[in-house]
C-alpha cells in the first residue's frame, strides 16, 4: 500500500517488481515500455509512461492531477516485451493507493 498527500506530486512513485524467479530485468524483458495506471473503480485517474530497471524497481512520477481528490485507488504497472505481448506488475494483485486531505 502507497500513502501519499494529496497533491504531493514531488517525489514519485517507486515499488520493485519480482515473480518467483526473482526480480524483472525491464530493459531486457519489455523493450518496449512499462506504462502506469491508477483507478477508481471503471475511471482511469492516472496513466502514463513509467520506468522500470534491470533490479525490478518501477517509478512513475506523479503528473498535475493525479492526486488531486482524496481516496482509496487501484493501480498497476504494465510491461510490453519485443513482440507487443503484455504482462501486469504486481502479478497476483492491484497496488492500493490511499489519497490523504491535504490539510
Amino acid at each position: 500500500m502507497a500513502r501519499v498527500r494529496q497533491n504531493s506530486i514531488h517525489r514519485p512513485l517507486r515499488v520493485v517488481a519480482f515473480t518467483e524467479a526473482g526480480v524483472v530485468d525491464f530493459p531486457t524483458e519489455f523493450p518496449n515500455g512499462v506504462t502506469f495506471k491508477m483507478t477508481s473503480g471503471t475511471t482511469t485517474i492516472a496513466s502514463g509512461a513509467a520506468t522500470g530497471d534491470a533490479l525490478g524497481n518501477l517509478s512513475y512520477q506523479w503528473q498535475a492531477g493525479d492526486l488531486a481528490t482524496a481516496g482509496t485507488y487501484t493501480a498497476t504497472f504494465t510491461g510490453t516485451d519485443s513482440l507487443g505481448r503484455t504482462e501486469t506488475f504486481p502479478t497476483g494483485t492491484n497496488i492500493e493507493i490511499v489519497v490523504f486531505p491535504a490539510l
